[in-house]
């Protein structure tokens, strides 16, 4: 008889997750008072969840991406005010088509992500983004207007302008008594996210950085409440550091996310007082630390990898993932970035850097020979120019960007859910990056390849003795590779007759 599940059962961690409206809820069988079994938790998870979805359809629904529009429109209410105390009839005309436009658009059905140079932000030089209105008074002064620029001139901002311009309206509108600035930690965390989902919109830090900046400081921000920035002293700073550690003491939260949510609420306290809304950084900002524990890497069990290998139910493309992972010890990101030119096909080698540290000088660019097997797949499926291997509806393989209806980073890899499925079908535990691990392991503990391992993991030289005097034996790492092969059973028995 089938069982009706409203929720996914993670065997991993023995837990029931779901994903609805962009976000993730999870639960464990402890939480629900039941055993920790997929079959003693399913109907109170189910009872859990339809309780769940209730109160999420229940609470009112803010449009997505409409968090900058409000920042933006506060914004140019203060800029009209100022110009229309100073009878700038021209600023004033554009600031109030500006409140007028985003008003128009923030009542339509749907909202467009808003575009960076339409956020009333001024660059000052040396102090990073911020608004005009963020000058402590201590820190006004009456600026001259340059001869080269009339007053006419100066735009307002949101529009492109020149240092000097920036500087101009900064002061104006610090001089401005048309109202205080919102220092609250909520509204200057929102402008701050906005800061960096542009730099994630541009390539400057990647999706996932901003993932993790994002949910980091979203997180403090609702911890803190509705208090200003003053707020974050010392004491706030180690009350947080406290909460971090709590929730580690109580298995609520990894010490690995609990170390990035600290980090990132260092990163905003800086950003706030960079941009002068905070007179001072705790002093004990630099000393609270989250360590995390260093152990040794679990590698994939060889037995368990040549279950997979020889599975005939799993896919040629999901074992063409897995040789490349052993082989030349990719990632998934390493395996989605192969271009064709780093492939060589007659000589059956890929010769490239790491995806992550490419643009490290100091990383190594290696070649692999490969196997006879990821050799084979590889001219099946390799694509005749870009990118070596993309998925069946002819896309990368991993897909990272920000949702314009959410404004939330998402990421689609078709390698590890691939992966996945073989481990998951035939009953298996681990991921992925495992089999790097593996590969790696057996060639350090080989005492012929042990000093081997950095140059296949492609890592940078470290010690003085691998930047001057480890040889880049190319035929060395030939003879590791070969020796893995014969560890997983892919090693080509001969075909020389017998005597």
């Amino acid at each position: 008889m089938a069982h009706t599940e409203h929720m996914t059962w993670e065997p991993k961690r023995a837990r029931w997750m779901k994903w609805y409206k962009g976000k993730m809820y999870a639960i464990n069988p402890k939480k629900l008072g039941c055993k920790p079994t997929k079959e003693d938790s399913r109907s109170a998870a189910n009872s859990w969840w339809q309780k769940k979805q209730s109160e999420l359809d229940a609470e009112p629904q803010e449009k997505p991406n409409s968090a900058p529009y409000h920042v933006a429109i506060e914004g140019y209410q203060k800029i009209l005010r100022w110009c229309e105390a100073n009878g700038d009839n021209e600023g004033a005309k554009a600031a109030s088509q500006k409140i007028e436009d985003l008003h128009e658009r923030l009542s339509a059905p749907t909202l467009a992500p808003l575009a960076p140079w339409e956020m009333p932000y001024l660059s000052l030089p040396n102090r990073g983004a911020q608004t005009a209105v963020a000058i402590p008074p201590e820190k006004q002064r009456k600026l001259r207007l340059p001869q080269h620029l009339k007053a006419e001139s100066i735009p307002i901002p949101g529009q492109r302008m020149s240092g000097a311009q920036a500087e101009i309206w900064a002061d104006r509108l610090g001089r401005s008594t048309s109202g205080p600035v919102d220092r609250s930690i909520t509204y200057q965390a929102t402008r701050f996210l906005s800061i960096q989902k542009t730099r994630a919109e541009t390539g400057e830090i990647s999706t996932d950085r901003y993932n993790a900046i994002m949910y980091a400081v979203e997180y403090f921000s609702k911890w803190a409440g509705e208090q200003q920035v003053e707020a974050i002293t010392g004491n706030l700073a180690q009350s947080y550091w406290q909460h971090l550690l709590d929730l580690i003491k109580k298995e609520k939260c990894s010490r690995e996310y609990a170390r990035s949510r600290l980090q990132n609420f260092k990163r905003f306290t800086n950003w706030l007082w960079e941009v002068e809304l905070l007179a001072s950084v705790p002093r004990n900002l630099n000393g609270l630390q989250i360590e995390l524990k260093t152990g040794t890497p679990k590698p994939f069990p060889v037995p368990e990898i040549k279950k997979i290998l020889n599975d005939p139910t799993v896919s040629e493309r999901t074992k063409l993932y897995l040789y490349l992972c052993l082989n030349t010890g990719a990632y998934a990101c390493d395996i989605s970035d192969l271009e064709v030119d780093q492939i060589d096909l007659k000589t059956g080698r890929i010769t490239r850097k790491r995806s992550k540290t490419r643009k490290d000088p100091n990383v190594p660019t290696v070649s692999y020979k490969l196997w006879p097997q990821t050799l084979r797949l590889l001219k099946k499926y390799c694509q005749p120019s870009g990118r070596a291997l993309l998925n069946e509806d002819g896309q990368h393989l991993q897909r990272k960007w920000i949702k314009p209806d959410t404004g939330k980073p998402t990421k689609v890899c078709n390698i590890t859910c691939a992966f996945r499925r073989a481990v998951l079908k035939l009953k298996l535990t681990g991921n992925l990056s495992q089999l790097r691990k593996t590969s790696a392991t057996l060639i350090f503990n080989h005492p012929q390849f042990t000093g081997l391992s950095p140059l296949f993991l492609g890592h940078a030289p470290r010690t003085l003795a691998e930047i001057r005097y480890t040889p880049r034996d190319l035929t060395a790492l030939d003879a590791a590779l070969d020796y893995l092969a014969e560890v997983y059973g892919l090693k080509e028995k001969s075909t020389k007759p017998s005597k």
